[in-house]
């Protein structure tokens, strides 16, 4: 799971999903009461997650991945945004940096092992095996068409470490440190431009298995 040298790994999910979104209050006449006031935001969703692995030369792996997503409706609320930032896309970039009602990303890995076999114990911690790996990624949300020229890159490195806890339980570490290569601006809810890119994003995982 640290290293895999050959195959396809990742999963597509599908699911039409009903929402009553809360949009304000009004005053409900006959019981002189407060009302909820809800939406409905119903749509389709469809999103895939795909990995391949190609062991080129010796212990050298290249790991291309394709991250994606779509909603039928763009009329939907932001609320139900899918988002092309952080760990799980571009990860140069703030989670809600990116969102819209379809995201895409691609992700290009070069995995190399650091040291093997270690077979070293440290009170409850045994020591497997350290590997690194050298990516850059592309992609962004968006609503209703792609504009390629707002499309985000990033670079970056990640270390992996191997470990068992109590000799039984996987303990899989991963340090990640990924730099925004574009700067770009976005308003938050209230109207603030806030700006992002061009800085080091930093993420650190402590797992039964890696990201």
């Amino acid at each position: 799971d640290i290293h895999p040298k050959s195959g396809f790994r990742g999963w597509i999910e599908t699911a039409y999903e009903k929402n009553r979104f809360l949009d304000g209050f009004e005053i409900e006449a006959e019981k002189g009461t407060i009302q909820e006031v809800y939406t409905d935001n119903n749509y389709l969703r469809v999103e895939a997650d795909l990995d391949y692995y190609w062991n080129f030369y010796e212990s050298l792996v290249l790991n291309p991945r394709i991250l994606g997503g779509w909603i039928s409706d763009n009329s939907v609320d932001s609320f139900y945004n899918l988002y092309a930032g952080g760990l799980m896309g571009l990860r140069g970039y703030p989670f809600y940096s990116m969102g819209g009602t379809k995201r895409g990303a691609a992700r290009l890995t070069l995995r190399f092992p650091l040291m093997t076999g270690i077979d070293k114990k440290l009170g409850p911690f045994y020591f497997d095996r350290i590997h690194g790996g050298l990516f850059a990624e592309a992609g962004d949300a968006w609503v209703s068409d792609l504009d390629l020229g707002n499309v985000k890159t990033d670079i970056g490195a990640e270390f992996r470490m191997k470990l068992f806890s109590w000799y039984g339980f996987p303990t899989d570490l991963q340090f990640t440190g990924a730099y925004g290569l574009d700067r770009f601006q976005i308003h938050d809810d209230n109207g603030i431009p806030v700006e992002y890119g061009k800085t080091w994003m930093w993420y650190f995982t402590l797992l039964f298995d890696f990201i």
